[in-house]
């Protein structure tokens, strides 16, 4: 009822553990398998968006949408095939990092802002080539204007702040935010008290 209620059509739903640590490939297929079971429990309320046509569906069905996403690419374990297997699983939104350092570049809580490395290059063409949404909050200020750069399609800051209002590191400069918007990008902006 709630849902209903919101007007809302569709969420971002995190299926991957952030963060460096074991067993994250193992983790994030455990929670895309319980997803799975609460679309078929529940196909009353929720609907798996895999595309544009399911997002039609959830609006005009008055079911939530759930768009798979990763908030991280530890789970990858540094083999971009991987990334393939969690889009045939549905998963469709993926950001590089997640505030520290990992295979791809560095989180916005890295000192160093170093950027994306080789690897995450490659990465980000890979989620083009495999049409997924590439997020790139939680990343450090020179690995989203890396990421922008070297993106070949829209990309987007799904939940961020504005830095040059609040100077925290989880917040986005202006100049990578208008940087998206040139880009054909979109940011979303958080309402998280601890970031005001």
């Amino acid at each position: 009822a709630a849902v209903r209620d919101s007007g809302v059509t569709a969420v971002n739903v995190t299926v991957n553990l952030p963060g460096n640590g074991p067993e994250r490939f193992e983790k994030t297929i455990e929670n895309i398998a319980a997803l799975e079971r609460e679309l078929v429990v529940h196909p009353d309320a929720f609907v798996k968006v895999v595309g544009g046509a399911e997002l039609l569906q959830a609006k005009k069905t008055q079911r939530l949408g759930l768009i798979m996403g990763c908030q991280d690419t530890t789970m990858l374990d540094g083999d971009l095939q991987r990334l393939k297997v969690f889009y045939d699983l549905g998963v469709r939104i993926c950001q590089p990092t997640y505030n520290r350092r990992n295979l791809m570049g560095d989180g916005c809580m890295e000192s160093a802002d170093g950027g994306l490395s080789q690897l995450g290059r490659e990465f980000v063409a890979e989620v083009n080539r495999l049409h997924m949404v590439l997020d790139l909050s939680h990343a450090g200020p020179r690995t989203i204007a890396e990421g922008i750069a070297a993106s070949a399609a829209p990309m987007a800051i799904t939940h961020t702040g504005c830095r040059s209002l609040v100077d925290l590191p989880r917040n986005t400069y202006d100049k990578e935010l208008r940087a998206l918007a040139d880009r054909g990008g979109v940011a979303g902006i958080f309402f998280m008290p601890f970031l005001k």
